[in-house]
């Protein structure tokens, strides 16, 4: 008898679609499977199995639970000025705040901006120097992720110089394979070589 069967071949990144869509995997884990895929080195294939193991969406998390836990302090201060005694602890902010796994540089750097003239500490408390040290950390990543760019990206060499001077041979060394042709016959390597 036949059947009808509702089938078809998967389109491409089609359970990767539906994986995003149900929250089993984040967008950093989308990103890193795409980049395992077209992964050309051993070294670009790690990178992305490291991006893939959730280290990064935890931190990315971190920073946006702790950006929230300042703005709710902003807004606090905002809605209650200095009627009240709005202390950070009350938000529980500090406390989340030290207790982040982040790498927060510890520069133990007194912000004057801080202090109410009286030597007390105004009602902004101490969260805007935990907010200034999320920011260097995110400076921080941003500026290391760069290199992550160049290996996952690779970069374009071109080496140039008169015939059989060994351009080839230099490169055979540097890729650590047979990568271009290696002959006495004069402009054999011409191409592009990856």
């Amino acid at each position: 008898p036949p059947y009808n069967l509702n089938i078809r071949p998967a389109d491409r990144g089609e359970f990767t679609q539906r994986a995003y869509g149900q929250g089993k995997l984040g967008l950093v884990e989308v990103e890193a499977l795409a980049d395992l895929i077209v992964a050309d080195t051993s070294r670009q294939r790690l990178q992305a199995l490291r991006q893939m193991d959730g280290r990064l969406s935890a931190l990315y998390e971190g920073w946006r639970e702790d950006l929230i836990k300042g703005l709710a302090h902003a807004e606090a201060v905002i809605d209650f000025g200095d009627d009240e005694d709005l202390d950070d602890d009350d938000l529980g902010v500090l406390d989340d705040l030290n207790d982040n796994d982040g790498d927060y540089d510890n520069d133990n750097d007194n912000d004057n901006d801080n202090h109410d003239g009286t030597g007390q500490m105004g009602i902004w408390g101490n969260i805007r120097p935990k907010m200034r040290k999320l920011q260097m950390q995110m400076e921080k990543h941003l500026a290391d992720a760069q290199r992550g760019e160049i290996l996952r990206d690779g970069v374009k060499v071109a080496i140039v110089g008169v015939p059989n001077a060994g351009k080839s041979s230099l490169l055979n060394l540097l890729a650590d394979r047979e990568a271009a042709i290696v002959s006495p016959i004069a402009g054999t390597t011409r191409d592009v070589v990856d």
